[in-house]
């Protein structure tokens, strides 16, 4: 009889060559009392992520389940995430991107444990270590001293844990589900989607047990490059924070804080493009245009 793992790691990859092997590295060495997998997704890498791949699924085939894509698929709009979560074996689902890592050997354990105590949590999260190679600067996100419990509102104001911190329950994430299908954040879509479904809430521990990183071929450094980069960034937000209040949070208790985040948001915008400057008002234009655009789509 085959012997299931009780949590499936999904890690994805897009031409990670200079990260990759630090980041299976961290995945196969964590300490466990309980069998997991690793489904690592490349989606038509050009440089040697490929060939990392295979070596690491010769080396522990215990371990390593390779997706390899033939044409790559997110220049289709087709997301990776919901392939290997279909894929999934586990009862839980943790992520690590090919370019983040792990920093601790007990990270699953940990996080397993206290969902398995805490049933009426769906996803747990904690600490990391943030690199930025745009300033050189390092924090750590969220920052927090002690454990901590986050709401859906919280959420709403923003997204507190990195992707690679977050292990969740894989019968609280019913894909597939409009928010998840159009929302530009997919991290931030999974955890608000994952406490919606079980009690509304997220733990977070005060353990650093990751590094993110945030580099010029990674999916948010492109936010960082410059001021326009930014602007585009907040504008995502504002798209993002839309759908989820058509889509996901429609009840009454939500409409405060989320319309909040929306003036909030446009504030931050209109601090980088002074109101009265040509920026201003094309960024307006274009703003509208491509919110029409997107909810015509959707």
């Amino acid at each position: 009889m085959v012997r299931l793992p009780l949590v499936s790691v999904v890690c994805t990859v897009y031409n990670n060559e200079k990260y990759l092997r630090q980041c299976l590295e961290s995945l196969v060495t964590q300490n466990c009392t309980f069998d997991y997998e690793i489904i690592v997704h490349d989606d038509c890498s050009t440089d040697s992520s490929q060939e990392i791949i295979r070596e690491f699924e010769n080396n522990y085939p215990e371990f390593i389940r390779p997706i390899y894509q033939p044409k790559n698929i997110y220049s289709q709009n087709i997301k990776p995430w919901p392939i290997c979560f279909e894929k999934a074996r586990g009862k839980f689902i943790a992520i690590c991107e090919g370019d983040d890592y792990w920093t601790a050997p007990y990270k699953l354990q940990k996080q397993v444990s206290f969902l398995t105590k805490n049933p009426e949590f769906g996803i747990c999260g904690h600490n990391v270590k943030e690199l930025n190679s745009f300033n050189g600067k390092q924090r750590i996100l969220p920052g927090i001293n002690e454990y901590m419990t986050y709401s859906i509102i919280d959420y709403v104001d923003r997204n507190y844990t990195a992707t690679c911190s977050i292990v969740f329950r894989k019968n609280c994430l019913n894909l597939p589900h409009p928010l998840f299908k159009y929302s530009p954040f997919g991290d931030w879509a999974i955890s608000l989607l994952i406490m919606d479904k079980s009690n509304g809430k997220i733990h977070v521990l005060d353990d650093e047990m990751g590094c993110y990183r945030i580099h010029a071929d990674g999916s948010h450094g492109r936010f960082h490059r410059n001021r326009n980069s930014l602007v585009h960034a907040y504008r995502l937000h504002l798209i993002f924070i839309r759908t989820v209040k058509k889509y996901l949070l429609t009840q009454k208790v939500y409409e405060r804080p989320i319309n909040k985040k929306l003036r909030d948001t446009n504030r931050l915008i209109s601090s980088i493009y002074p109101v009265y400057s040509f920026q201003s008002i094309k960024y307006k234009i274009y703003s509208k245009l491509y919110h029409i655009k997107m909810f015509l789509k959707i």
